[in-house]
């Protein structure tokens, strides 16, 4: 049909893939900011490895900043959406069958990583005020816990990313050899 805002925005996308590859690369560049910003800036600064009451004072102390950073998290993946249309239009002419296998995996990818980075969310609920009937001890522990899940999930090799071709298994999940 012409004039049908479908064939419009498809015939201003053929006539310059060039912007739209443009605005795709500057929706990179934020979800680049923006993953930096949680990631070294927030998580960072307020996580202390292996002491629990350090980070849930942390991030009691500064819970605007955490809240801040996740949602700076979810805005990432929210870039995602946009960016998954136009790398599929953008590689649609070369193969159409890759392009959009690409765009379902990416779909994919972004829904489980922003469900996710709403376990980021756990510390600051456990840890506010007393609204619950948990010691602090426990609240401590159990914020610690959902931080170090997502840790685990988002930076272990093998859990959700398969292991470089050759790498070693850490020496803990080694057979010993029997002497």
């Amino acid at each position: 049909r012409h004039g049908d805002v479908t064939t419009m925005t498809l015939d201003s996308f053929e006539r310059s893939p060039v912007r739209y590859a443009r605005i795709g690369g500057w929706m990179y560049l934020a979800i680049i900011a923006l993953g930096l910003f949680g990631e070294a800036w927030v998580r960072g600064s307020l996580v202390v490895g292996g002491d629990p009451a350090a980070t849930a004072a942390n991030i009691q102390g500064a819970a605007s900043l955490w809240r801040l950073g996740v949602a700076g998290d979810l805005l990432m993946h929210v870039l995602d959406v946009p960016l998954i249309v136009i790398l599929y239009l953008l590689l649609r002419p070369v193969s159409p069958g890759l392009a959009l296998l690409s765009a379902v995996f990416n779909v994919v990818q972004t829904a489980v990583l922003a469900a996710n980075k709403l376990t980021l969310l756990a510390p600051v609920f456990l840890l506010e005020g007393s609204a619950h009937a948990l010691p602090a001890e426990v609240a401590q522990g159990l914020a610690h816990v959902a931080i170090k899940a997502w840790l685990r999930l988002r930076h272990r090799p093998g859990v959700l990313r398969p292991r470089p071709p050759g790498a070693r298994l850490p020496d803990h999940a080694m057979p010993i050899p029997a002497a």
